[in-house]
């Protein structure tokens, strides 16, 4: 595509739409592999809680020979930090799609095409 035959019309099917198509794959794919990290982080999460409360209300584990009050309050204590753990990685993971989608902005406005682009050779 040469600048002096290149119109609107051309631009906009020709280049803006492969760009359009190929960053609309990458968000897909950066999306699936996010959602799939957060589904194995509050299934865990969900097992966690219902393995806790099993303890608990049978009077094992952390909870045996424990009074009553005590062994809510230890219950409270686990089952808040089971939730902030998780709530760390929900955090931790967003944050590291951010920086990750963030390099690939930066990768490639340094280079003339990036990489899997429509363009690359």
């Amino acid at each position: 595509m040469s600048a002096e035959n290149l119109t609107a019309d051309t631009y906009l099917t020709e280049r803006l739409a492969q760009y359009q198509s190929w960053y609309d794959k990458k968000a897909v794919a950066c999306k699936t592999k996010y959602l799939r990290m957060r589904a194995f982080t509050v299934i865990s999460t969900e097992q966690l809680l219902g393995h806790e409360q099993f303890l608990f209300q049978a009077k094992v584990g952390p909870y045996k020979g424990t009074e009553d009050h005590e062994a809510f309050l230890l219950l409270v204590e686990r089952v808040e930090d089971a939730i902030a753990t998780e709530n760390s990685a929900t955090l931790n993971a967003m944050t590291l799609a951010v920086e990750a989608a963030a390099q690939g902005v930066r990768s490639s406005s340094d280079a003339k095409v990036p990489e899997g682009t429509p363009d690359a050779q």
